[in-house]
């Protein structure tokens, strides 16, 4: 019986708790390895504004929400619930850094012409159906790191 693919032709057996992620910034984007430095997979993203840029170091993932709701953090602290296509988040959220009341983390988006660009207020943005398939292949405790 042949091992069923993943959306992102990989082989369930290729993963495991080793895989890590690096993200770019200069290259704006985010791979999938093993620990043998294999990519996995390889995606666009778009990255923090030069006014809130992305965290740059090592970090692990600390959480992870399926559908997740937003709370705007920066005035009106309006809630956009889960799977509205106005929800920022998308449909998945990676959390990997708490900074006081700033969460930075990986995500969906419903943009599709912010991917490739410097546009986020920190957070790594990732088209929906490429965040879908990393939260398939990760876990709590995956590292990641950040370069410029």
């Amino acid at each position: 019986m042949a091992v069923p693919k993943l959306s992102t032709g990989i082989s369930n057996t290729q993963l495991s708790n080793d895989a890590w992620i690096e993200v770019s910034i200069k290259e704006r984007k985010l791979r999938l390895r093993d620990r043998g430095n294999q990519v996995l997979m390889e995606v666009p993203i778009a990255v923090g504004k030069p006014t809130t840029p992305t965290p740059v170091g090592q970090f692990e993932v600390m959480e992870m929400m399926e559908n997740p709701i937003w709370q705007n953090p920066f005035n009106t602290r309006t809630i956009i619930g889960e799977k509205d296509p106005h929800n920022p988040l998308g449909l998945r959220w990676i959390g990997f850094k708490q900074a006081g009341a700033n969460d930075y983390g990986m995500h969906g988006t419903y943009n599709l012409s912010s991917i490739g660009r410097p546009v986020t207020n920190g957070c790594i943005r990732l088209r929906n159906e490429d965040i879908i398939a990393l939260f398939d292949q990760v876990e709590e405790g995956t590292q990641i790191l950040v370069h410029p």
